[in-house]
C-alpha cells in the first residue's frame, strides 16, 4: 500500500519478530478454541475461494490491484469478477467465519515465538490477502446493493485488525495497522455514498468497541527487550559472530574470558534502552514523541560510538531497536485515523437522526458519551468542518506528511472521497473501452 513505508516494515521484522519469553505461562497460552479468533481466521483462510481457470486468474489479478482503487460501481463492466465474488457468501463461508472471529475477545495464532528472529510468520500475509479479499467482497455486496452487508464486513475486519495486533510481536501491530488502514479508507468510500443508518449505526458500534489506541507499542517493546535479549544471550557464541563483521572483529581481538562478559553488557544495555522507551511511549504521542526523539539520538551515539572505539560503544541497539520514532509516529497515525472514521460515522448517523450533517465537533459530542476521540498530535480535538456541505475532519499532521501533498493521509472527507470516486471510475471505464493492440 502507498501509505505504508517499507523502511518501517522492514526494520520491525527483523527487530520485532519474537515474543515475550518471560511472560507467565497464563498470559501467553493459546485461548481455547471457542474463545480463540484465530481459529475462525484460519478457517476464512481456507475457505477463500481460488481461481481455476483464466478468467478466475484474470479476475483474482483485478482484486488484487486496481480495484483496490475503484468504487463498486466498477464491477459492472466486469462480471467475471462479480463471479469470482459471489462464492464468498453463503453459510459457513470465508465471511461466516471472518464474522464469528470478530465477535471473539482475544486472539492467539499457534506460533512458537521462542526461535527468535527466525520464527515463520506465515499467518500474516495471509491475514492481508483475506483482508483484501473481503474488502472486494463488501464492495461486491454493496454494488448488489445491500450497503448493511458492506459495513458488517468492514466493521468485521476493524476488528481483525485489532485481533492481530494482539501478537507479542510489533510486526503483528505493523499487520494490524495496514488492515485497518485500507478498511478505513472503503470505510470513507462507504460513508461518501450516503449509506442507510443501520450501516453507519453498525460501523459505529463496532469501532466504539475498539481501543482509541489500537495498537500497543509498550506492550511489543517490553515482549522484544526479552524475547531478544534472551535470544541473543542464548545464541552460541560463534553463531553471533556471523550477525556482522564488526561484532567478529572485535571479538576475536578479545581473550576468550571477556567475550561473554561484554556481550552480557551489550545485552543488559540493550533491554534497558527498551524498557526505557516502553515505558515513554505508554504516554500520549504528543507528549512521548520529544523522549522517544531523544532515545533514538541515544542509540545512534552508541551504534557511532561503537565504530570509533569498540570498547566504548554497543552494537546491538542499532542492530535490533527498530526506528523508534517512526514506530511511535506510525501507531499514532493508527490511532488517529480509527479517531477519524468514528467521528465520520457519528456525522452520518447525525445526518439521518437530524436531516443534516452536523455544523461543528460539538453537534457530535452526544455520540461520545465518555468523550470526543483526541487527536493523538496535540492532545486536542480534531478539526471538523464541513467542505461544500459533507463533513472532513483531520488530525494535526506533522511537517514530513503534510510535504508529500496527499490530504487523504491525515483527513477524511467524504466530498473529496466523492470526487476521487467519481474520476477514477471514469478513467477505469475508459481504459475498458480502449480497443486492445
Amino acid at each position: 500500500m502507498k501509505r505504508f513505508t517499507l523502511i518501517w516494515i522492514a526494520g520491525i521484522v527483523l527487530a520485532g519478530a519474537v515474543a515475550a519469553q518471560d511472560a507467565t505461562e497464563e498470559e501467553w497460552k493459546l485461548p481455547p478454541p471457542p474463545d480463540n479468533a484465530a481459529i475462525n481466521y484460519c478457517l476464512a483462510m481456507a475457505l477463500q475461494p481460488r481461481p481455476y481457470d483464466a478468467a478466475g486468474l484474470e479476475a483474482e489479478e483485478f482484486i488484487d490491484s486496481e480495484f483496490a482503487k475503484l468504487p463498486p460501481e466498477a464491477l459492472a463492466d466486469w462480471p467475471d469478477v462479480q463471479k469470482f465474488l459471489q462464492e464468498y457468501f453463503g453459510p459457513g463461508d470465508t465471511l461466516g467465519a471472518l464474522h464469528r472471529g470478530a465477535q471473539k475477545s482475544r486472539c492467539a495464532f499457534d506460533v512458537d515465538y521462542s526461535d527468535g528472529p527466525v520464527t515463520p510468520l506465515l499467518h500474516l500475509p495471509e491475514i492481508l490477502h483475506l483482508a483484501r479479499r473481503c474488502v472486494a467482497a463488501a464492495k461486491f455486496a454493496e454494488f448488489n446493493g445491500d450497503p448493511n452487508e458492506a459495513a458488517q464486513i468492514y466493521a468485521d475486519l476493524m476488528r481483525m485488525g485489532q485481533h492481530v495486533g494482539q501478537d507479542p510481536i510489533m510486526i503483528g501491530g505493523a499487520v494490524g495497522d495496514s488492515t485497518q488502514r485500507e478498511v478505513s479508507e472503503e470505510i470513507e468510500g462507504l460513508l461518501s455514498r450516503e449509506p442507510p443508518p443501520e450501516a453507519a449505526r453498525t460501523l459505529f458500534a463496532t469501532l466504539q468497541d475498539i481501543e482509541p489506541r489500537p495498537f500497543d507499542l509498550s506492550a511489543y517493546l517490553h515482549a522484544e527487550a526479552e524475547s531478544c535479549g534472551n535470544w541473543l544471550a542464548q545464541l552460541p557464541l560463534e553463531e553471533f559472530l556471523t550477525l556482522s563483521d564488526h561484532f567478529k572483529q572485535y571479538f576475536e581481538a578479545l581473550p576468550d574470558d571477556q567475550r561473554k562478559e561484554k556481550l552480557a553488557q551489550w545485552i543488559d544495555e540493550y533491554r534497558a534502552i527498551m524498557h526505557s522507551v516502553a515505558e515513554i511511549v505508554k504516554e500520549p504521542y504528543y507528549n512521548s514523541a520529544p523522549k522517544v526523539r531523544k532515545e533514538e539520538a541515544q542509540v545512534e551515539k552508541l551504534s557511532e560510538d561503537f565504530l570509533r572505539n569498540p570498547k566504548t560503544g554497543n552494537p546491538l541497539v542499532s542492530f535490533w531497536i527498530s526506528p523508534l520514532e517512526t514506530s511511535a509516529r506510525c501507531f499514532a497515525q493508527a490511532e488517529a485515523r480509527l479517531g477519524m472514521t468514528k467521528l465520520a460515522c457519528a456525522a452520518v448517523l447525525h445526518y439521518h437522526e437530524k436531516g443534516k450533517y452536523p455544523e461543528s465537533m460539538d453537534d457530535l459530542a452526544e455520540y461520545f458519551p465518555d468523550g470526543l476521540p483526541k487527536d493523538p498530535f496535540t492532545g486536542e480535538n480534531y478539526t471538523y468542518t464541513l467542505v461544500e456541505g459533507w463533513p472532513r475532519v483531520e488530525f494535526d499532521a506533522y511537517e514530513e506528511l503534510r510535504q508529500q501533498n496527499d490530504d487523504s493521509l491525515y483527513s477524511i472527507d467524504l466530498s473529496r472521497r466523492r470526487k476521487q470516486d467519481a474520476e477514477a471510475l471514469a478513467k477505469f471505464r475508459e481504459q475498458m473501452e480502449e480497443p486492445e493492440e
